[in-house]
């Protein structure tokens, strides 16, 4: 396997297979070149400019997908998979928004402002307090509430080199 990282340089087998758990979900989400920091406050500031029109106030109630609540509704008939619910890691919700939001203008925030949202959403979902920092050293240390609940369908093993 072979994959092209955001800067366009070449990753191979070894490296991968360090960023990848054995369910193969990206963990640490390349963090160690990630500096800056952010806090819940911070990142409400940014998420009112550059997220609530999509994801409304607060998480809830955007035309986009819910990233508040849920939590003890995944064996429920009518399960609501958000961040404080489904997501199993802390690293995976920041690497996704660095990635991928905002939608219309990905990779426009900096470190930092991804750092705050991330910090911001994990507050609202009563994950971490509100004047928790999150930054290279601390986001990887967050228990996300459904992290024990995926099931390895196989071992995963990577490849000899």
């Amino acid at each position: 396997m072979v994959v092209v990282d955001d800067v366009g340089t070449l990753l191979g087998d070894q490296l991968i297979a360090r960023r990848l758990d054995a369910a193969g979900v990206i963990r640490r989400a390349t963090l160690e070149h990630r500096r800056g920091a952010g806090t819940p406050a911070d990142g409400a500031l940014v998420y009112a400019q550059k997220c609530q029109v999509c994801h409304g106030d607060k998480g809830v109630g955007g035309p986009n997908d819910r990233l508040v609540g849920g939590q003890g509704t995944l064996a429920s008939k009518t399960p609501v998979r958000t961040i404080g619910s489904y997501w199993p890691y802390a690293t995976t919700v920041f690497d996704y928004v660095r990635r991928s939001m905002p939608f219309f203008q990905p990779h426009s925030l900096t470190d930092s402002e991804v750092y705050a949202v991330t910090a911001y959403l994990l507050s609202l979902n009563g994950i971490i307090g509100e004047q928790d920092v999150m930054n290279a050293e601390t986001l990887p240390k967050v228990k996300m509430p459904n992290r024990d609940n995926f099931i390895l369908v196989q071992p995963w093993k990577p490849r000899a080199q």
